[in-house]
């Protein structure tokens, strides 16, 4: 419901939800052996994931604290378990790996923000390409038409309603329903495209 309203920001909801994993994850590390249990792995998918929606210097934030959450459970478990197997090698390569994983996945995000926001602006040239070209077609003095294979017109502009005297108004209509004579010379051109094409001559 908060997301739904995002009420508060989005980003202390994001930042909270982050914290609280890591605080859960490191209690269940601590409650299951340790760094050397393999539990901490599970930090580096909530850095990643974190890191992939946040951005700024948000995604070092999360690397930092989830780093500094495996130095207190190890420091943590050498006062209170004097023999316990302790191991700062380890919780420090797992620390360089979530600061690597942080910035690695804020990279491959801010790219894939980047190439969706390419990818909305060339739409949109390409809608204002299309309106364009739609505006210059039916502004031509020269007849325009466009014909589907099954004799259905996609395409007239004004020039070619004016030549053959006619106001295509419906979509999609049969060529042969308001011209039969250039419904007839498109079927011989396309029974014979090298052929010599008569010149048409409509009554207007």
């Amino acid at each position: 419901y908060p997301l739904a309203r995002r009420q508060p920001l989005f980003i202390i909801q994001l930042v909270s939800h982050i914290l609280a994993d890591i605080v859960f994850i490191t209690l269940l590390m601590h409650a299951s052996g340790g760094v050397v249990s393999g539990v901490g792995m599970l930090l580096v998918v909530n850095v990643a994931n974190g890191s992939m929606i946040a951005g700024g210097r948000t995604p070092g934030l999360f690397a930092a604290i989830a780093s500094l959450a495996l130095l207190i459970e190890q420091s943590y478990t050498a006062m209170t378990k004097p023999g316990a197997d302790i191991n700062y090698s380890l919780a420090g390569m797992l620390g360089i790996t979530l600061f690597a994983t942080a910035i690695l996945a804020h990279v491959l995000a801010s790219r894939a923000r980047e190439s969706e926001a390419l990818a909305r602006q060339r739409s949109v040239d390409l809608a204002n390409m299309a309106q364009l070209t739609d505006y210059i077609i039916q502004h031509m003095q020269t007849g325009v038409m466009v014909i589907a294979p099954d004799s259905r017109v996609r395409l007239m502009n004004s020039s070619a309603e004016h030549l053959l005297n006619t106001q295509v108004t419906a979509s999609n209509t049969l060529l042969q329903d308001f011209s039969p004579e250039l419904h007839q010379q498109l079927q011989e051109w396309q029974e014979n495209p090298g052929g010599v094409t008569r010149p048409l001559h409509i009554d207007g």
